[in-house]
Order: structure tokens, then sequence, then C-alpha cells
């Protein structure tokens, strides 16, 4: 046989991607064939100077790390956040993904879900609350009353109160 290939040219490279592209399509659900592609052109390019023949040849050099380059493009791209939480063992845990935006594909009945109140609402007014109660609410609007309490560096039965005291301050404007 001959010995492997040490460099490979851009238009080679096009011709790998095709290959490489059709076997992982199902990774990148968002995007359609010439997307992946042509991202994994792209990183394939700024990967071919950094390939050392010592270690394998190019398409094994190429297929390791082309995914690693595409993937994080793809999440970037379309607001998916990866998150991964360090177990007590000090090992890390499964990757979680979390989207930032929707993808609703049937915009049809999407728009039977939506509710529009064209009459104008009073919504309290959060400037007049003391900045504990104030701090309080915006933090419970995005985690735990236990979680809320170690931020806030209080009790579970504080948390209770400032919001108690926040349904007596708006109960009249609320209902």
């Amino acid at each position: 046989m001959g010995n492997p290939p040490q460099s490979i040219s851009p238009n080679d490279l096009y011709e790998y991607t095709h290959g490489w592209t059709a076997v992982r399509l199902r990774s990148f659900p968002l995007w359609e064939f010439d997307d992946i592609r042509h991202e994994a052109y792209v990183a394939g390019l700024g990967l071919i100077p950094k390939y050392d023949p010592r270690f394998g040849d190019i398409h094994q050099y190429l297929s390791q790390r082309l995914y690693d380059y595409v993937s994080r493009s793809y999440y970037k791209k379309n607001d998916i956040v990866v998150t991964r939480k360090r177990a007590k063992d000090r090992s890390l845990g499964k990757r979680e993904y979390n989207c930032l935006l929707i993808y609703v594909p049937n915009l049809e009945g999407f728009a039977n879900l939506l509710h529009y109140d064209p009459q104008p609402h009073d919504f309290p007014d959060f400037s007049v609350l003391p900045d504990a109660i104030r701090e309080t609410a915006y933090m419970l609007s995005r985690n735990s009353k236990k979680d809320c309490a170690k931020l806030a560096l209080v009790s579970q039965s504080a948390v209770t109160q400032r919001v108690r005291k926040l349904r007596d301050m708006f109960s009249d404007e609320l209902n």
C-alpha cells in the first residue's frame, strides 16, 4: 500500500466533509446538510495547519476534531447552552443541553396558543418596595425558596416573610 496522506488540499477537504457530514447529519437536527458541511469545511481549514503526521493520518485527525468544532458552532448559533455539574466525588456529570429559545416548526398551531389582551393593565410599581423585598422577588422569579435564601444569606422563613409582605402590599392592586 502507500503511506497515508500527509496533508490534504482544500478540494479534498471539501470532498471529505461530504462523507463526514452524511454520517453525523442526525446530530444537528436544526441544520441542513449543506450548513453542516460548510461549517465542517471552515473548521477543517483551521485544523489542517495544526496537523502533525506523527500521530496518525489526516482523516483520523479530522474525524476526531471536526465534531467538537461543528457542535460548538451549532450550539452557539442555535442558542443552546451546554452545562455539566460536578458530582460529590469531583467527577463530571452528564451534559445538559438547554435551549434559550423554543423551536416551533408548526407556526399555524402556535398562533392559537398565544393570547393577546389589548387592554392595558396596571402592573404594581415595584420601585416602592424595600430593596430586600424587591431583590427577593427577583431571585424567586428564577430560583427556589431554598436557593433564594442561600443567595440572600437569610433563612427560608425570612424569605417566606418577605413574600408575605410583598403579597400584602400588592393584594389590592392584584385583585
